[in-house]
């Protein structure tokens, strides 16, 4: 399978990921309206290990993306990747040091999240639960432009499309913009996850996994 073959299975799983756990449930309802080429920008990168060359790839295409103003938000994509959940979530924190270092401090263009396979649901507290929303079928980095939040931020719309999307896409982020509108976030999927029941949900996760486990194994063999 070629290169483009291969990119297309990766977002074809990443995007049951969005439709069928992040807008089926509600976790995130930006993803209704913001869609490819329509404020969202899906990117796929290849490599198993974090080196230096898929950093610099990955620090390039946020850049890219950061130029693009039209782009809200952006999904970086690494099907290939064998990392642990917390060595990811290293790589995405010398990504944002690294974006940081190519901008003014005041002009940091975009703000990132990491999301992982590797999440177990802890319903104890909502701020426990957001690796398991966050449990994306491959390693992936989320990237939202900051000045979009800082709309989100001033806007007293509260009945906009605008803010309902945006708001809800910052507890995802670890955001911290106003109490009442992330932790009412966060409360909302942890009574969303009590209410379908984790048992549910991890049963399609695992569908989406077993697809993700055969189109890419295929892939491999035909590489």
């Amino acid at each position: 399978m070629g290169l483009e073959a291969r990119q297309r299975e990766a977002l074809r799983i990443n995007q049951r990921y969005l439709t069928e756990i992040v807008e089926a449930l509600g976790f995130c309802p930006w993803a209704k309206t913001v869609r490819d080429g329509e404020g969202l920008a899906r990117k796929v990168l290849f490599g198993a290990t974090i080196d230096e060359s898929l950093a610099d790839l990955t620090a390039a295409l946020i850049e890219e993306i950061s130029l693009e103003q039209d782009t809200a938000i952006g999904l970086l994509i690494f099907p290939e990747l064998k990392s642990t959940n917390a060595d990811f979530r290293r790589f995405v924190s010398s990504m944002e040091q690294r974006h940081a270092e190519q901008h003014a401090r005041d002009a940091i263009p975009m703000a990132m999240a990491s999301f992982h396979p590797e999440a177990v649901a802890d319903t104890t507290s909502p701020a426990r639960l957001v690796p398991f929303v966050r449990r994306s079928p491959d390693p992936t980095i989320q990237l939202v432009r900051r000045n979009a939040m800082d709309k989100v931020r001033q806007s007293k719309n509260e009945g906009s499309v605008f803010v309902d999307t945006l708001e809800a896409f910052l507890p995802l982020l670890g955001n911290r913009p106003k109490p009442s509108v992330s932790d009412g976030i966060a409360k909302t999927n942890l009574r969303t996850v009590n209410r379908v029941g984790v048992p549910e949900i991890e049963k399609i996760i695992a569908d989406i996994q077993a697809d993700r486990d055969s189109a890419y194994a295929a892939a491999h063999q035909e590489r």
